[in-house]
Formats: structure tokens, C-alpha cells, sequence
């Protein structure tokens, strides 16, 4: 019996000590977990590892930068060569994110196009520099070497060798500072005529036209240039060229059927821009595709392009100028879904009269984030479409806090 009881009170002396360490255990855990999140005796909280704050997203960083820098990141002015030096000034004034360039300088090697990219910037991010090349009748860089019109390729050479000759001269494009490409045409000539952009078309044949594109995004791309297809919703059975009248397309059905065709597939997988036109489609939207949301909602939620880069044709158009003015034209458009409003000077302007417009134009589009014409959120992720194209992170933008000009509201 006695040995029965000393058996019984050492288990129960066992159980007394391993319930004191448990006690103890429990103590020094609550004790950590108040010290980590309510302060230590200095009223600090102490940072452990887990319970690190994660980095700002690139959007997060993008709202913390100015207005007026992201109102005037959503512009492209197009220019002549002869005209960066004079017009720097202008571009810095107003935080222009981009150029199109009209012409080529004399020398495209010269290097002048690459210290206007990096002096007209702001807050040291460079311009977006972009061109038309599309060979034949339009071609601003011929000087690097003239490429046949699309027409003549898509019945001349295979799709790879069309991809060939457009990544050799992607690439010397890439030397002398070009980033974007406006091309190539994705437009569809009627089956029976004459499209009013001629031999800037490949085919009459959607099919062909969207295996010769495809050809060219990736000659574009294999030389590290951004390439641009054109005109959405389709121009090729447009009634006219809107550069030069306001023009309308066949419905939205028969547009669905050829013009929509070269957009589908894979094409939007590319990561290629896509430049809405300002041409008019009967019955589905209201004047030019440019202006109107139903296009650029097309484009993002049905055919794919959700964060694709989307650009306008010219606002300096003579659709466009014939129905408002470029100022609220640009307002318009990046309300409407567009990341980028490209305007391109005219001729004959001065620069004290393309300073002033575009002095205005960036105003107006500060006053439309303010009045909710043109939603902030929307505002910000065009910028970052257009900083991702460049390839520049936006959480390593730094705004000078000394320059009253740059703080952000």
C-alpha cells in the first residue's frame, strides 16, 4: 500500500511542475505579443520581420505624384525635327510625356533626337518618342533606309521575311532614340474598291492583313520599339481619310465580319499599342472613335486589350477640327478611355502659338481631374500603361518638394 502512495504523489508532483513551465511558457508569449504590438518601454513598436509593411504598388506610387505632371504624361505633340531645341522649353512647362516625331533630322545619328527626349522630360523621366513608319507613301525615317509599302510586302514577301525587314530597320530606328512606332495598318480595303488609304493597306483579305501585322509587332518588338496597330475600328472601307474630312464606316455588323479580324487572335497578347481612329461608325456611337467611350470599352473588355497602350489619331485632324477644338478634343478623349491624346502641330503655326495651345490643352486637362470630367483613377493608370511602355518604374519617380510647381495637391 505504502508503495501505491509514493508512486501516487510522485506522478502528482510530475504534473504540478510540468503545469508551472507550461504556465510560464504561456506568460513569456503574451508578454512578446504585447511588446510587439502595443510598444515597448520607449512607446516604439518593434519591427519584426512578418509584420513588414509591403512595397507600394507602382498604382500607389503613381497617386502620390502632381496633377499637372500626370495631366501632361497623357500628351504627345507631334513636331518636326528642326523644332526640339526651340520647343524643349514648352514641353518641360507643361510635363509633355511625348513626341511624335514629323521628320527626320538631317542626320538621324546626330544624337540631337536622344538630348531631346532626356531635356524635355520631367521629373527625369524622358519623353516618349514616337514616329511614322510605315512605308511607301508614309515614312518619316527613309534616311535609315526606305521600306516597301504594305501593299507591295503582303504580295511580294512571305510574313517572315516582312518580320525580317522590319526588325533590321527596328533596330536602327532604336539607335537614333525612337521608342513607338504609329504602324502597322490594321485596316481591311473593301472587297470590291479602293481604300481611301491606297497601298498603306496590305489586303483586302482580314485574314491576310492580320497575319502580315502580326508579322510587323513582332519586327517592331524584336528591335525593342513599341509598335502601334491602326486605325480601330477600321478605316480601310472608311468614306474618306480623316486627316483631311469627317468620314463614316460600314456598320458596326459588317465591321465585326472584316475590320475587326486583325485585332483578334493573339494580337492582343502582343503587348502591342492600339491607335483609335476618328472615324464615325453609324449606329453605334456618335462622332469620332476617338471621343467616344463605347470604342475604347470594346477594345479593353471584348477584344482583349485591357492593358494595352491606347493612343489617338492626330486631334489636329480635320474630323476632329471641324466638330470642337483640339483643346477639348484632348479632354474628351482621355475621358473617353484613351492614354495617350496625340496632337500634332499644325504647318504653319508659330511656336509662341503651339506654346499657348498647349499651355491651355494641359490646363484643361488639370481642370477636368479637379471637376471629375476626367477621373483621377483613370488618369493614373494611363500614366502607368505609358511609364510600362517605357519601361520605367514608377515608384522610382522622385518629385523635388522644393519645387512649388511639383507638389501634388
Amino acid at each position: 500500500m505504502s508503495s501505491i502512495f509514493l508512486s501516487f504523489r510522485r506522478h502528482k508532483l510530475w504534473i504540478v511542475i510540468l503545469a508551472v513551465v507550461m504556465l510560464a511558457a504561456a506568460s513569456g508569449a503574451l508578454w512578446a505579443y504585447s511588446y510587439q504590438h502595443q510598444g515597448n518601454s520607449s512607446g516604439q513598436t518593434v519591427a519584426q520581420g512578418s509584420h513588414k509593411p509591403p512595397p507600394p504598388t507602382p498604382l500607389q506610387c503613381i497617386a502620390k505624384l502632381p496633377t499637372d505632371f500626370l495631366a501632361g504624361q497623357v500628351l504627345m505633340v507631334g513636331l518636326p525635327a528642326d523644332q526640339m531645341s526651340a520647343q524643349t522649353a514648352m514641353f518641360t512647362k507643361n510635363d509633355i510625356g511625348g513626341a511624335a516625331m514629323m521628320t527626320s533630322p538631317a542626320n538621324p545619328y546626330d544624337g540631337s533626337i536622344i538630348t531631346f527626349k532626356k531635356s524635355a522630360g520631367s521629373l527625369g523621366i524622358p519623353l516618349l518618342v514616337a514616329t511614322d513608319e510605315e512605308g511607301g507613301m508614309v515614312q518619316r525615317f527613309s534616311t535609315l533606309g526606305a521600306l516597301p509599302s504594305p501593299e507591295y510586302v503582303a504580295t511580294t514577301m512571305t510574313p517572315t521575311q516582312a518580320q525580317q525587314m522590319i526588325t533590321a530597320h527596328s533596330q536602327k530606328l532604336k539607335a537614333v532614340g525612337i521608342d513607338m512606332i504609329f504602324g502597322p495598318l490594321a485596316d481591311v480595303a473593301p472587297a470590291g474598291g479602293m481604300s481611301p488609304l491606297g497601298n498603306r493597306v496590305f489586303s483586302s483579305n482580314p485574314a491576310v492583313v492580320q497575319r502580315y501585322a502580326l508579322a510587323y509587332v513582332r519586327g517592331w518588338q524584336a528591335g525593342g520599339l513599341l509598335p502601334t496597330i491602326k486605325h480601330f475600328p477600321g478605316m480601310g472601307s472608311a468614306s474618306g481619310n480623316t486627316d483631311y474630312v469627317p468620314a463614316t464606316t460600314p456598320p458596326l455588323a459588317q465591321l465585326k465580319q472584316r475590320d475587326f479580324i486583325p485585332y483578334e487572335g493573339t494580337m492582343s497578347q502582343t503587348g502591342t499599342a492600339v491607335m483609335v481612329g476618328n472615324q464615325n461608325v453609324p449606329g453605334w456611337f456618335s462622332g469620332p472613335a476617338s471621343l467616344s467611350p463605347v470604342p475604347h470599352t470594346y477594345l479593353r473588355l471584348t477584344l482583349g486589350y485591357k492593358n494595352n497602350l491606347l493612343v489617338t489619331d492626330s486631334l489636329s485632324a480635320q474630323a476632329i477640327t471641324s466638330t470642337t477644338t483640339q483643346v477639348q478634343a484632348a479632354v474628351q478623349a482621355i475621358a473617353a478611355g484613351s492614354d495617350i491624346a496625340l496632337i500634332v502641330e499644325l504647318p504653319n503655326s508659330t511656336a509662341a502659338q503651339n506654346d499657348a495651345l498647349f499651355t491651355q490643352m494641359h490646363a484643361a486637362l488639370v481642370k477636368a481631374v479637379q471637376d471629375g470630367t476626367i477621373s483621377k483613377q483613370q488618369l493614373e493608370s494611363s500614366v502607368l500603361r505609358k511609364l510600362n511602355a517605357q519601361h520605367v518604374d514608377a515608384c522610382s519617380i522622385k518629385v523635388a518638394a522644393t519645387n512649388p510647381s511639383k507638389v501634388s495637391p
